[in-house]
């Protein structure tokens, strides 16, 4: 589905400016000195599964089974912290991977926790090597629950392996081939833009595991033109895919190229 010029530009504008939750590893929530690539740090939220709080806003002890569950599928477990923004845990040492990360956070599915250990920033996105877990008190308030959904987008990004990504990053053939090597054996593929912002894509279903690998397969390492529904719930941004297709330089270009 094409869009206008105007859809366009607000589009660029919602995902690409800085947002608000820039700033969600407040220091009531990230403690930390900086070190070279990485750095010791605590944080502080609820452990929910990232298909079910991204896409319906899902989350609370009520749906603990249900998390449990889709991470047994694959899903990630992700950190999510007081004001709506998201921490992905990533491991890098064998055995790698976002399997790894779920056995560490499972235990605590939907419940308020600490985690400590090494905090990444790859392109505009957190990511924490977990050294351990603890369970903390929760707030008077939870994060944001409302959401805003926009039918018909276009975006244009790279198709990325998760934990890989968000623990080293880079690009180029070997990237690739790893990618779907990774991807075939289970772990999550998202959507990354020029700027570093993750676009996480989900499903309704539930368990739901990776939930559009079968779609971007065929695409890992590669610059797509997906379009769908995009759903951005406390600063973060997912979307359901309705296609994808391989991004040719030289046609129209979708919104998330407008920063160029």
């Amino acid at each position: 589905m094409k869009m206008t010029s105007a859809r366009r530009i607000v589009l660029a504008v919602l995902l690409l400016a800085p947002l608000a939750w820039a700033g969600a590893l407040a220091a009531a929530q990230v403690v930390g000195t900086a070190a070279a690539g990485a750095r010791a740090a605590t944080v502080t939220g609820w452990v929910v599964d990232a298909n079910s709080w991204l896409g319906q806003g899902i989350r609370g002890p009520q749906h603990q089974a249900r998390s449990a569950a889709s991470a047994e599928a694959g899903t990630p477990l992700v950190i999510l912290t007081d004001d709506g923004s998201i921490v992905f845990p990533v491991q890098l040492t064998p055995p790698a991977g976002t399997h790894s990360s779920n056995l560490k956070l499972a235990p605590y599915a939907e419940q308020r926790v600490t985690v400590g250990g090494r905090l990444i920033r790859q392109g505009r996105e957190n990511a924490i090597v977990i050294e351990y877990v603890s369970r903390a008190n929760d707030p008077a308030a939870g994060p944001p629950t409302t959401a805003r959904e926009t039918s018909g987008v276009e975006v244009i990004a790279r198709v990325k392996e998760m934990n890989s990504w968000l623990g080293q990053g880079g690009s180029g053939p070997e990237q690739r081939d790893r990618t779907a090597a990774r991807a075939r054996s289970g772990e999550p593929l998202v959507l990354v833009n020029d700027s570093g912002y993750v676009l996480y894509p989900v499903t309704m279903s539930t368990p739901s595991g990776p939930a559009a690998n079968g779609l971007l397969m065929d695409y890992a390492g590669q610059t797509v033109r997906v379009t769908g529904t995009l759903i951005e719930r406390g600063g973060e941004r997912a979307i359901m895919i309705d296609s994808v297709a391989a991004y040719l330089p030289g046609t129209e270009l979708g919104s998330l190229r407008a920063e160029r």
